[in-house]
C-alpha cells in the first residue's frame, strides 16, 4: 500500500450539503460515544427460556415458594489417596469456616460440619458424621458415611479421594455479586493451597461467561478492523482510500454501539457476533459503492456524475440487500426466546443503521478526493475483468453439467440432512480445553453431576404436604428414582423425616425410613421446632403447606437420553401415583433449557418460511415476474441445504445456537442474488440481449460479489477462534454458506436466467 500523505492530502472544497452531513455525523458520534460507555455485560440464563410458556410460568411460581435450584457453588477438593487424613481434614474445617464469612453466603456444608442427631431417653444429642480429630474413628466414620445415601455422591466422591463443600448463596444474584462471591472463593482456595480443586455452579459460570463475552467482543472489534485494513489496502493500494473505507465502517459500528447503550441493551453470549457483523456488512456496502463510483470514473464521467450514478444504481441495490439481510435477522423475533429475539431485532436495526451511515459518509466524503487518491486507477479492475470473463465462459459452456451438478448436490445434501443429530449437552458451548469443562467433567465422574433434577409435589385441597399418605406416595416415587442410576439421591421432606426416624431409633442405618404413623410425624415436627431446625422443612415445603420439592443432581447424558428418561418418569407417575393424594410434576432450569433447544429447532422452519416469504415479496415488487422470484430463491436454497448436509456428515448438533444459522445465512446470502439480478434487469432495460446482459453483469457486478463474499466469509471465519461453541459454529457454517451462495450465483443463477429468457430476445 503506497502512502504519500504529504502530497496527496485532499483539497476540501466548500460543499454545503456534504458539510451538513459531516456535521450531523459528528454530533451523532459524540452522543454515541457517551452511550458506549454505559454498556453493561450480563449473562442471564433465563433469557434463553421460552417466554409466555406454561412450563416457565410454573417454574417461576415454584421458585417463589422455595429457593432457586441453582443458588449454590460446588467446591470439590481432591486429596489422593484418601480424604481420611487428619492434616487434610483440618484444612477443610478451616476452609469451610472461611467460606462462611464470604458476603452473600447463607450457609456452607461439608462432611466436617454435617451432624447426625440422636434422640435418647435423656434428650437429643448431635453426632458428627466425621471425626476429623480422631483418626482411630475414620474406619467407623467411613462405613457410616458410605451407608448414608444423603452423603455419597454429594459430599464425598465414590472413591473417597475427594470431598465437596457446598456454598449456598442468596437467590437471583447479579453479575457483580457472582463475581465477588467467586473471586472470594478463589482467594480462600489460594490461601489453603489444596492438592487439586474444582468449581461448579451458576455464579462460577456467570463470571466465566461475562469475562469471555467482554474479551471476545473487544477481540472481534480489533480483528474486524485489521481485516478491513488488509482487504481495503490490497484492493485500493492508496492511503486515503483505506482511511475512507475504514472510517465508514467504524462510524457505523460506533453508532450501533451507541444504540445498544442508549436503549439499555446489555452484552450477552450472542453479542460477540455484533462487531464482526456490523463491520463486514458496512465493508460490503463500501465496496459496492466505491467500486461502482470508480468504474464510472474509469468510463470518463466526472466525479459528481459518477457518484450520483453509484448512489442511484448501487445505493438502491445495497438498500435492498441490507433490507433482506435485516429481514433474515428480524425473523428471529418470531421465536419467544428473549435472548434470540433481542439479538435478531438489534442485528436487523444495526444492518439498516450501517447502510445509512455508510451511504451518508460516502456521499459526504468521496467528492473531496481525487480518484487517484482513492485507488490505483491503472490496476483497478483488470484482474477481476479477466477472472469474471472466465467465470462467464464456464457458466455458458457447461450449462448441462452445472444443472446435473445441482441435482447431485441436492441429493447428497438431503442424505446429509437426514443424518443431522440433535442431542444437546450442557457442555456443548463450553471451551473444550478450559477449566470450566474439566471441572464439570470431574463432578460428572466423581460425584452425581451438576445438572439439577427437580420435581414439584402439589397436594389437593384438604391435605398438606406433611400428611402421611402424601409422604407415602412421594416415597414410592423416591424408591423408583433410586432405580435410575443416572439420577442422584433425591433431597426432599422425606429426607428430613427419615433422618429423624433414624435418630429416634438408635441411629441405625436400617432405620433410615419413613415413619408408618401420623403420630410419629407429629412427634418429629415437635422435635424440629424444639431444636430450632424447622427451617430445614421451610426449604422443602411451601408456607401454605400445599407444595413441596424433591431435588437431586444428575449426569448430563444429552437431551435425547434425558428426554427418554423424563418420558419414562412421567409415564411411571401417571401409572403409579394417585393424583387425588399428590401430583408430581417435573420442572427446573435444566428441563427448561432442554425444552428451549427443542422449541428453537421447531421454530427454525417458521423463521425460514417467513424469511422466504418476505424476500419473495420484495423480489416480486422489484422484478414483477413470478419466474424471476423463483429463480432468485434457487441459488439461496442450495447453500442452506449444503450447510445442513455438512452438519449432518460432521455430526454437528442442531440446537438453539446452530438453528439460527440458516435464517441468518439466508438473509446475508440473498444479497449477492439481488445485486446480480438488479444489474441483469438494468441491462435488459437498456436493450441488451439476455447473453449480453449476463456477460455485462459478470463484468460489472461479479467483482463486487466476489470481494464482498470473500470478506464476509473471512470475517465470519474469524469467529472460529471463539471460546463459545455457538459462536464457533456460527462462524464456520455461515462462512461456508456464503461461499457456496456465491458459487451458486455465478453458476446456477446464469443457467436459470438463460432458461427463463429462452426465446425472448
Amino acid at each position: 500500500m503506497r502512502c504519500n500523505v504529504s502530497t496527496n492530502i485532499p483539497q476540501f472544497r466548500e460543499m454545503p450539503k456534504q458539510n451538513s452531513i459531516l456535521a450531523l455525523l459528528t454530533v451523532l458520534l459524540v452522543i454515541a460515544v457517551y452511550f458506549v460507555t454505559q454498556i453493561q455485560v450480563y449473562h442471564d440464563l433465563e433469557a434463553f427460556f421460552p417466554s409466555e410458556d406454561p412450563e416457565l410460568d410454573f417454574y417461576e411460581e415454584h421458585i417463589t415458594r422455595f429457593k432457586a435450584d441453582d443458588n449454590f457453588i460446588f467446591i470439590a477438593i481432591e486429596n489422593k489417596p484418601s480424604i481420611f487424613d487428619s492434616v487434610f481434614l483440618q484444612k477443610v474445617i478451616a476452609f469451610t469456616e472461611a467460606c462462611d464469612t464470604i458476603a452473600q453466603t447463607q450457609s456452607t456444608s461439608s462432611l466436617t460440619n454435617i451432624k447426625d442427631v440422636l434422640y435418647t431417653s435423656i434428650g437429643p444429642s448431635s453426632i458428627p458424621v466425621l471425626h476429623p480429630n480422631n483418626p482411630e474413628k475414620y474406619a467407623t466414620d467411613s462405613t457410616r458415611i458410605f451407608n448414608d445415601e444423603r452423603l455419597v455422591g454429594r459430599y464425598i466422591s465414590k472413591n473417597a479421594d475427594a470431598l465437596s463443600i457446598v456454598i449456598f448463596h442468596k437467590d437471583g444474584i447479579v453479575e457483580s455479586e457472582a463475581r465477588r462471591i467467586t473471586n472470594s472463593v478463589d482467594e480462600v482456595l489460594q490461601a489453603f493451597n489444596f492438592q487439586q480443586t474444582y468449581l461448579a455452579g451458576r455464579a462460577h459460570t456467570v463470571r466465566f461467561v461475562v469475562d469471555t463475552i467482554t474479551s471476545e467482543f473487544l477481540f472481534y472489534i480489533a480483528i474486524s478492523i485489521i481485516l478491513t485494513l488488509l482487504v481495503m489496502g490490497i484492493l485500493l493500494r492508496r492511503f486515503w482510500g483505506v482511511v475512507v473505507s475504514l472510517a465508514a465502517v467504524i462510524i457505523a459500528l460506533i453508532l450501533f454501539m451507541g444504540l445498544l447503550g442508549a436503549t439499555g441493551k446489555s452484552l450477552d453470549i450472542m453479542s460477540p457476533l455484533f462487531p464482526t457483523l456490523m463491520i463486514v456488512v458496512g465493508m460490503s456496502d463500501v465496496i459496492h459503492i466505491m467500486s461502482k463510483y470508480l468504474d464510472e470514473i474509469n468510463k470518463g464521467l466526472p466525479k459528481k456524475a459518477a457518484l450520483e450514478i453509484a448512489i442511484k444504481e448501487i445505493g438502491l441495490a445495497t438498500f435492498l440487500t441490507s433490507f433482506t439481510t435485516a429481514i433474515g435477522f428480524a425473523t428471529l423475533s418470531a421465536t419467544n426466546i428473549v435472548a434470540i429475539k433481542s439479538f435478531g431485532i438489534y442485528a436487523a436495526i444495526g444492518v439498516l443503521l450501517t447502510y445509512v451511515a455508510v451511504i451518508a459518509f460516502a456521499y459526504a466524503v468521496l467528492l473531496r478526493f481525487k480518484p487517484t487518491q482513492l485507488t490505483n486507477m491503472q490496476q483497478h479492475g483488470a484482474f477481476w475483468d479477466r477472472l469474471m470473463l472466465r467465470m462467464y465462459d464456464f457458466s455458458f459452456n457447461h450449462q448441462r453439467k452445472i444443472a446435473l451438478g445441482g441435482v447431485a448436490v441436492l441429493i447428497i445434501s438431503l442424505i446429509g440432512i437426514a443424518k443431522m443429530p440433535s442431542n444437546v449437552f450442557m457442555l456443548d458451548d463450553v471451551p473444550t480445553n478450559g477449566k470450566l469443562r474439566s471441572d464439570f467433567l470431574f463432578f460428572e465422574k466423581e460425584f452425581e453431576g451438576v445438572r439439577v433434577f427437580e420435581v414439584a409435589a402439589i397436594v389437593p385441597e384438604g391435605k398438606t404436604a406433611m400428611d402421611l399418605d402424601v409422604l407415602q406416595e412421594m416415597e414410592k416415587f423416591n424408591q423408583y428414582i433410586n432405580t435410575i442410576p443416572e439420577v442422584g439421591t433425591l433431597y426432599s421432606p422425606l429426607t428430613i423425616y427419615k433422618s429423624l426416624h433414624k435418630a429416634n431409633n438408635g441411629g441405625l442405618p436400617q432405620q433410615y425410613q419413613l415413619p408408618n404413623s401420623s403420630k410419629l410425624l407429629k412427634k418429629y415436627d415437635r422435635q424440629l421446632k424444639k431444636a430450632g431446625a424447622w427451617n430445614q422443612l421451610d426449604l422443602l415445603i411451601s408456607e401454605d403447606k400445599k407444595y413441596s420439592r424433591m431435588t437431586a443432581n444428575m449426569q448430563d447424558l444429552g437431551s435425547e437420553k434425558i428426554a427418554l428418561i423424563n418420558q419414562q418418569i412421567i409415564h411411571w407417575i401417571q401409572q403409579n401415583i394417585q393424583p387425588e393424594i399428590v401430583q408430581l410434576k417435573l420442572t427446573g432450569t435444566a428441563l427448561l433449557v432442554d425444552k428451549n433447544h427443542h422449541y428453537l429447532r421447531s421454530s427454525l422452519f417458521t423463521g425460514l418460511a417467513i424469511a422466504f416469504l418476505l424476500v419473495s415479496i420484495i423480489m416480486s415488487l422489484l422484478f414483477r415476474d413470478v419466474k424471476m422470484v423463483l429463480i432468485s430463491l434457487i441459488p439461496n436454497v442450495f447453500p442452506l441445504l449444503i450447510c445442513g448436509a455438512i452438519m449432518g456428515f460432521l455430526g454437528i448438533n442442531l440446537k438453539a445456537s446452530t438453528s439460527i444459522i440458516f435464517t441468518v445465512a439466508f438473509g446475508i446470502a440473498v444479497d449477492d442474488t439481488i445485486h446480480f439480478l438488479s444489474k441483469f434487469k438494468l441491462q435488459l432495460r437498456k436493450g441488451n440481449t439476455t447473453e449480453d446482459a449476463i456477460r455485462t453483469t459478470f463484468l460489472e457486478t461479479g467483482k463486487a460479489l466476489c470481494l464482498t463474499t470473500f470478506i464476509l466469509s473471512g470475517a465470519f471465519l474469524t469467529l472460529i477462534t471463539s471460546n463459545f461453541g455457538a459462536t464457533y459454529y456460527i462462524g464456520l457454517l455461515v462462512s461456508i454458506t456464503l461461499f457456496t451462495a456465491l458459487l451458486a450465483d455465478l453458476t446456477l443463477l446464469p443457467v436459470c436466467l438463460r432458461w427463463m429468457r429462452k426465446g425472448k430476445d
